[in-house]
């Protein structure tokens, strides 16, 4: 039982980490998209 609780937080735990990294490269693309956006502005 123990194995099975500690492969399903490992799992839970790189889903999380995963999800981590998309939102961080979002972030640096939606700021990408802002600054384009203003140099097509300008």
């Amino acid at each position: 039982m123990t194995y099975l609780f500690a492969a399903y937080a490992i799992t839970w735990l790189l889903m999380a980490s995963y999800m981590w990294v998309i939102g961080k490269r979002q972030q640096k693309a939606m700021k990408e998209i802002s600054f384009l956006r203003e140099l097509n502005d300008e």
